[in-house]
């Protein structure tokens, strides 16, 4: 290296967690993100740079020094950059505070990439770009090979696999001669399909009515497997039959060679909400507390039983890092205690409805 000569280096793009359980607003503690082993590759060949932060990481790239706007040393060029990245959880009880849809860890997971626009607060949210909503459902992870099940068995099948712009990569037609003979399900081995890169793919059947299904394909994470994968693109005009680039505006953090100022992207995770449920038990007899004389607690139906009373809240209630006190009190008003709040490890039980939860807590009196 030369005399003078000096390295700079910017944000390409940031990427920030968060999660409305904690009173920051950040997730610190939940998860681990690292770039899958493509990205990897991809970061080397174009030297970048990539920095986990407590609460996410950030992409730098070296620039022309004092270049106005800053433009990449090494070019793109022509390319669409693809980058992926594995959200793997750290924290054992995140399923506990955390609305998430259902999904099976280990053979699913949650998509998220940068191509809808979702601005709010400053901030550029990624999400599930198909569904178009912030937390989707799982993915099936898959790795080499594909079976596809059936609804029922079937004689004849038409299958077609497409990108998630729609490009259809692979298309199979098969049917039985004997009209007796039939399967469940149909295995594709996807080594064998060209273009077909780590990534999320939709396949359908045309004589199947339960519709297309999306899976994530990358024999890379078996083992490994996350519970998210972020994608994100810097076009994707070279990616789109249309040559349309679907990142928003907003959301491009470069664009002929030029870096971007954007905001960081965020992915945002909301607290769980449960039907709170405190059973009050009659224990110790020298606390003069006779469990019939205790007081109504606001938004909370109370039911009196032989050793104990109950009190279930009469809405779901979301859970919070430092929530509201709630008073258990007597005759009309004697504060005996404030009672816990559901927390990181407060068992869940099954609500009435799929997908309601109940937090039992005891108190004892």
């Amino acid at each position: 290296m030369g005399d003078g000569m000096k390295l700079v280096y910017r944000s390409l793009f940031k990427l920030k967690l968060r999660h409305s359980f904690y009173m920051s607003g950040k997730s610190t503690q939940d998860f681990m993100v690292e770039p899958s082993s493509a990205t990897q590759d991809k970061l080397r060949e174009y030297g970048l740079i990539f920095r986990e932060a407590e609460d996410g990481f950030s992409i730098y790239a070296e620039i022309v020094p004092e270049s106005t706007p800053l433009e990449l040393l090494k070019p793109i060029g022509e390319d669409a950059l693809r980058f992926s990245f594995l959200l793997k959880s750290r924290n054992s009880y995140l399923s506990n505070i955390t609305a998430l849809p259902k999904y099976r860890p280990g053979s699913e997971l949650f998509y998220f990439n940068n191509l809808r626009d979702d601005q709010a607060d400053g901030r550029l949210h990624l999400g599930d770009s198909a569904p178009g909503v912030r937390v989707g459902n799982g993915v099936e992870l898959v790795g080499d090979t594909y079976a596809y099940q059936f609804s029922s068995p079937v004689n004849s099948a038409s299958l077609k696999i497409e990108d998630i712009f729609g490009n259809q990569l692979h298309n199979l037609t098969f049917k039985y001669n004997d009209s007796g003979d039939t399967t469940s399900e149909h295995k594709i081995d996807l080594q064998n399909i060209d273009k077909l890169v780590p990534g999320c793919y939709v396949i359908s059947d045309a004589n199947d009515g339960s519709g297309a299904r999306r899976f994530y394909y990358d024999p890379a994470l078996f083992g490994n497997s996350p519970m998210g994968v972020i994608e994100i693109f810097s076009s994707t005009h070279k990616l789109t039959s249309s040559g349309i680039d679907w990142v928003p505006n907003d959301y491009r953090f470069l664009v002929d060679n030029e870096l971007q100022d954007i905001a960081a992207y965020t992915i945002q995770l909301e607290a769980r909400t449960t039907t709170w449920r405190y059973s009050v038990i009659k224990k110790y007899e020298a606390s003069g507390i006779n469990i019939s004389n205790l007081d109504d607690i606001t938004n909370f139906n109370k039911a009196l039983k032989s050793d104990r009373a109950v009190y279930t809240s009469t809405a779901e209630v979301q859970l919070s890092e430092h929530p509201q006190k709630i008073m258990l009190s007597r005759n009309g008003g004697t504060k005996i205690r404030n009672l816990p709040a559901p927390y990181l490890t407060t068992h869940l039980q099954a609500g009435a409805s799929d997908g309601s939860f109940i937090s039992d807590m005891y108190v004892y009196v």
